[in-house]
């Protein structure tokens, strides 16, 4: 809001940002390892929980964001932390893949996929409803900011799942185990549209005007299909706001 219209009027804008985003750092990231936590109900108290992170929370543009606005080097510590977990994640866990389990446990110590039924479902250390949206978060970080890492894990996961799915958008499937084995055999837009934002860091145009297509013809039921549809098609297409 700042940035769009300012903070002269009767509320101050950037002030009111600042609040939030103190607050986000006093509830929301470890204060050890520097990841977001689970959410605000987590407490130090708690080490199971507190030390584990979800990796679709992980906005690296926004942690920029955050950093570049303050002019405090805290969320610069705070981004370098999470890339470096992306990093480890894929090289440990998923070096043919690239992909990201929903739930990270550990992260005080050595981090690991968690295990099944964790927190919400037997597929939380796999890459499943939480985790399919990392491909939009790592690859808008990669497309605005540049940032070597981030166009380093984005292209890792494009250009895996283009072999995957047989260089068919319809062939991507709703979850995979780390070493990309199928954990659900159907297709979403949730699980498609998130891969077309990565691709814009590759370098084939043609697997990136195949997901467009797929995108623009294609429609869903579910208002969590509709919202992460529409926001990588924002990103694909140049209209992201720059956090």
């Amino acid at each position: 809001a700042d940035l769009q219209w300012g903070s002269a009027g009767s509320i101050n804008s950037l002030s009111e940002a600042r609040k939030v985003i103190a607050a986000i750092r006093s509830s929301n990231v470890n204060a050890n390892t520097k990841l977001v936590t689970l959410g605000d109900w987590v407490s130090s108290s708690e080490p199971n929980y507190y030390n584990s992170t979800r990796s679709s929370d992980w906005m690296l543009g926004h942690f920029r964001g955050f950093a570049s606005k303050l002019g405090d080097s805290y969320w610069t510590g705070v981004l370098d932390a999470h890339q470096t977990l992306i990093g480890k994640m894929q090289s440990s866990y998923a070096p043919n893949t690239g992909l990201l389990p929903d739930f990270i446990v550990n992260t005080n110590t050595t981090a690991k996929p968690a295990p099944a039924n964790f927190l919400e479902s037997e597929y939380d250390g796999a890459y499943s409803w939480n985790a399919g949206r990392v491909p939009w978060r790592i690859g808008i970080d990669a497309a605005v900011s540049g940032d070597s890492r981030s166009r380093s894990a984005a292209r890792k996961l494009s250009q895996w799942i283009k072999a995957k799915a047989g260089n068919n958008a319809n062939n991507i499937r709703s979850g995979y185990k780390l070493d990309g084995t199928v954990t659900e055999n159907y297709n979403s837009t949730f699980f498609t549209a998130p891969f077309a934002v990565a691709a814009t860091v590759d370098t084939d145009q043609a697997w990136l005007d195949k997901l467009w297509t797929y995108l623009a013809n294609g429609s869903t039921s579910d208002y969590y299909g509709d919202s992460v549809k529409l926001l990588s098609m924002l990103a694909v297409t140049n209209n992201w706001l720059k956090p």
